[in-house]
C-alpha cells in the first residue's frame, strides 16, 4: 500500500482542483468560484446579513464588501437595511441570482462528476456528509468561543 498522506494535505490538493477546474466552467458567466460560493449560501440559507455570510464563507469583511457589490451590480444579490438593526445590511439572492446559480451548478456538477468519477453516488454521499460534519464542528466551537 502506498504512502499515507496527511488528511489535510489531501484536502488542499482535491480543493485546488476543484477550484481551478470550477473557476474556469464559471469563466462564461463571468463569475468566480469565490462568488458562486455566496450564491450558493444564500440559496441554500435564505437571506444572511453581510456579516454571517463573510463568517460562514471565511470572507474578512473588506474582501466581502467587494464580492457583494460585484455581485449585486450585475443583479445576482440584493442588499437590504435589517429593520430591526439599520446598520446591518441583509443580503438576499435575487430571482436572477437564483436562475444564473442553477446555470453555473450543471457545469460545477459536471467538475464534480469528472473529478469524483470513480466513485459511486453513495460514496460521493459520504465524502459530502463527513466534510459537511466536520465544517459543523468547526462552526459548532467558534459559535461557543463567541
Amino acid at each position: 500500500m502506498g504512502e499515507r498522506l496527511p488528511l489535510g494535505f489531501l484536502i488542499n490538493t482535491l480543493a485546488g482542483e476543484f477550484r481551478d477546474r470550477t473557476g474556469a466552467a464559471l469563466e462564461q458567466f463571468g463569475l468566480s468560484t469565490r462568488e458562486v460560493g455566496l450564491m450558493t449560501r444564500l440559496s441554500h440559507h435564505g437571506t444572511l446579513s453581510q456579516s454571517r455570510l463573510g463568517q460562514l464563507h471565511h470572507t474578512d469583511r473588506t474582501s466581502m464588501v467587494g464580492h457583494v457589490d460585484r455581485l449585486e451590480a450585475r443583479g445576482f444579490v440584493e442588499r437590504r437595511r435589517d429593520p430591526s438593526d439599520r446598520r446591518v445590511y441583509l443580503i438576499c439572492l435575487t430571482d436572477l441570482g437564483e436562475s444564473t446559480l442553477r446555470d453555473a451548478r450543471k457545469f460545477t456538477d459536471e467538475v464534480e462528476q469528472d473529478i469524483t468519477g470513480s466513485m459511486t453516488d453513495r460514496q460521493r454521499e459520504q465524502v459530502r456528509d463527513l466534510l459537511m460534519r466536520a465544517l459543523d464542528d468547526i462552526h459548532d466551537r467558534t459559535a461557543k468561543q463567541h
